[in-house]
């Protein structure tokens, strides 16, 4: 995918890119393909640090509304839940 995206924006996917988007891939960056706007909520594990990703039309729905309400424009709407993951949980 990032080739692909490299090779669109007459951009190279060099060693040193290649790199960076092998660590981001082996961590907490996302790999959904979700549009830029969609609302992300991310499960964060206090124990572990695993992360987790969820969504909801209607979580995306109501905080739209309500923050219309108030005059605001999200921009990138992201939701951070901390928490104790299943896998931490059952040890």
């Amino acid at each position: 995918m990032a080739e692909l995206l490299c090779a669109q924006r007459g951009q190279r996917l060099t060693p040193i890119r290649r790199k960076v988007l092998a660590v981001l891939l082996a961590t907490v960056a996302c790999v959904h393909n979700h549009s830029a706007a969609a609302l992300v909520v991310f499960l964060i594990c206090e124990c572990c640090g695993a992360v987790g990703e969820a969504s909801s039309e209607d979580v995306t729905a109501t905080l739209t509304s309500a923050a219309r309400a108030a005059g605001f424009m999200p921009k990138s709407p992201v939701i951070e839940v901390t928490g104790i993951c299943a896998h931490c949980r059952e040890g």
